[in-house]
């Protein structure tokens, strides 16, 4: 629940602002923001009470239809009002839904990633502080997974490294006050596939 609620407040600021910004202040423009602006607008003084009703009455209609039956519409007023601006107000929500997912996304994913980086600048550091380039290789790195290659008498020497650099990293974006760290583990393999 509080994800939502924090993913809820990114919203609020990135409706008032037009933008989602990062930890890192890297900004990304909410898509299709001036239309989203002009539906809010057009959504402004929209009876919701009388748009249910109409909504309602569509469904049931719906359902008579599914099941070729004849329905008889109960308020033509309500339903014709519904029928008016439903188009407009579904535009409006879909828009609103899908930056409810980037306001919960793009925070975490853009820290994620400064996570990585961070990361694999320490462990390079580790491997040129060492005297070991060339002997250690970072050879990729896919969404918080790093990929290093070395011989094998290095192997004892590195686990513990690229699982503190991983470590220190994330911890290095972690701000709280209530003591949370993150854990890694380093998995050794003779290929990707090995290390899963």
């Amino acid at each position: 629940e509080d994800v939502f609620n924090w993913g809820a407040g990114i919203l609020r600021k990135g409706i008032e602002l037009g933008y989602i910004e990062s930890e890192e202040g890297f900004k990304i423009k909410l898509p299709f923001y001036s239309k989203y602006k002009e539906l809010e607008i057009l959504n402004k003084d929209i009876d919701w009470t009388l748009y249910r009703e109409g909504k309602d009455q569509y469904k049931e209609e719906k359902e008579f239809l599914e099941k070729k039956e004849k329905y008889e519409i109960i308020d033509q007023e309500s339903y014709s009002y519904y029928k008016k601006h439903y188009k407009n107000v579904s535009k409006f929500f879909q828009i609103k839904s899908s930056w409810t997912n980037l306001c919960l996304n793009f925070p975490i994913q853009s820290c994620a990633s400064f996570q990585s980086k961070l990361a694999c600048l320490n462990l390079f550091k580790e491997i040129k502080k060492n005297n070991d380039l060339w002997k250690v290789r970072i050879s990729n790195f896919i969404y918080d997974e790093l990929q290093e290659k070395r011989k094998n008498e290095l192997l004892p020497k590195y686990q513990p490294i690229v699982e503190n650099c991983m470590r220190d990293a994330a911890n290095f974006y972690i701000n709280n006050d209530k003591e949370i760290t993150m854990s890694c583990t380093a998995n050794l393999g003779n290929s990707w596939y090995d290390t899963k």
